[in-house]
């Protein structure tokens, strides 16, 4: 399971689910167990 984080916004995501996240921002990542994830750049 993670969390992210774009300015004051936030979701937990379980295994499975996707997230995208605007261009030319910055994002947070709370990561509370073993977990992979992939970052692709459109």
């Amino acid at each position: 399971m993670c969390c992210y984080r774009v300015k004051s916004n936030g979701k937990v995501y379980t295994a499975g689910e996707v997230f995208n996240v605007p261009g030319n921002s910055e994002f947070n990542l709370q990561i509370v167990e073993p977990t992979s994830y992939l970052c692709r750049y459109l």
